[in-house]
């Protein structure tokens, strides 16, 4: 497996500058849960895949979106919701698919705002 992995990390010709997810932490000042984000890893090799999407929006003007797909190894943890960093662009992941011993794939859309 191995083998595989190495493979495909070979073909990989981007890198996650981070991962940031979203963690639940007590705020000792108040004692209440407070939100906060944190880099869970960084430096990752990875290989993305552009794709245009024409929609039709609400007044029927057309409009493209892009729909990208994510690929890197599959050992690295990545969730849905997280904030994915790539050429100093942020995307939110959206469920990822593994494929044990060789890679991983996820949609990622790129963040609004």
């Amino acid at each position: 497996m191995e083998v595989t992995r190495d493979l495909f990390l070979s073909l990989y010709d981007s890198k996650i500058e981070m991962i940031k997810r979203n963690k639940s932490v007590v705020n000792p000042k108040t004692g209440c849960d407070d939100t906060t984000e944190v880099v869970v890893a960084s430096n990752i090799p990875c290989g993305i895949n552009y794709s245009n999407v024409p929609l039709l929006d609400s007044t029927g003007i057309l409009t493209v979106a892009r729909d990208s797909t994510l690929y890197c190894s599959d050992l690295v943890d990545i969730q849905k919701g997280d904030v994915i960093v790539i050429n100093d662009i942020e995307y939110k992941a959206q469920l990822p698919t593994k494929y044990e011993g060789s890679h991983q794939e996820v949609i990622i859309k790129q963040k609004e705002g």
